[in-house]
């Protein structure tokens, strides 16, 4: 799993380095939830197992891989959401919600909901986070 991790990890970091959209940042940062590439397919598939196995009879290293790549992703995406308020892209509120959308993109991917289900959740979101004149 460590060895797929870090290969997904670079194109991850391909693909943030070389889009401007937060949105589309944030998608690519949970494609491991979305691609049909059949890589990704496999990665998801050693995942799954892993999350069955730390959730019944998980050990200290698996909980310690587990944290430690968690903060490696929430501190991404807490970057990319600075970021985008020091642009004035969106709130300062979308900082509040980093621990509830891996969360939710946990439980999509453990009850294996449809694609259009996780992106219309991704655009309701930026709706939320959208600036608002008046509400800052």
């Amino acid at each position: 799993m460590a060895t797929l991790q870090e290969e997904y990890d670079v194109k991850l970091y391909e693909k943030l380095m070389t889009t401007e959209s937060l949105k589309e940042k944030v998608i690519f940062l949970f494609d491991i939830f979305l691609s049909d590439d059949e890589k990704v397919k496999t990665q998801r598939l050693i995942y799954k197992e892993f999350l069955s196995i730390y959730i019944h009879k998980k050990t200290i290293e698996m909980d310690k891989y587990n944290q430690d790549m968690m903060n490696k992703y929430k501190k991404i995406v807490e970057n990319m959401f600075k970021d985008a308020i020091k642009k004035n892209v969106i709130s300062e509120i979308a900082l509040v919600f980093i621990p509830s959308i891996f969360a939710t993109f946990q439980g999509f991917f453990i009850m294996n909901e449809e694609k259009t289900i996780i992106y219309e959740y991704v655009d309701n979101l930026f709706k939320l986070f959208e600036l608002k004149e008046g509400l800052e």
